[in-house]
């Protein structure tokens, strides 16, 4: 388009009405690095303010994030050097860190949360 129709930007209303972007509590989600450990939480090398949390923490944490509105949530897993292998079996194991977290967030938050995963076998 060579002509820009400003007048599609003369007022709050129109504006509001013909944007492509809302960005709204409901349509965001919050990632959360789990850990392997008990530890409540650590702290992930070069990412500042950024941690690794055991299921206890986070079950903490989530419990935070639904009183402000977050209902959503994107859980990355941690796989040791030593359960990785060619077949990424680990991707299929029911013991692993994130199906432990998914079952145990779900039998306390039940359908109050949306749960995405990554199982993270890089």
């Amino acid at each position: 388009m060579l002509n820009r129709p400003r007048r599609l930007r003369s007022s709050v209303l129109i504006r509001e009405a013909i944007c492509e972007t809302h960005l709204k509590l409901p349509n965001l989600i919050q990632p959360y690095f789990l850990s392997e450990s008990n530890q409540s939480q650590e702290q992930i090398p070069g990412f500042t303010g950024v941690y690794r949390w055991s299921i206890e923490a986070l079950k903490t944490q989530i419990e935070n994030d639904l009183k402000r509105g977050l209902n959503q949530f994107l859980l990355f897993g941690r796989v040791g050097e030593s359960k990785k292998d060619p077949e990424a079996s680990a991707a299929f194991q029911t013991d692993s860190g994130v199906t432990q977290a998914i079952k145990n967030l779900k039998k306390t938050f039940g359908e109050s949360i949306l749960l995405f995963s990554d199982v993270c076998l890089c």
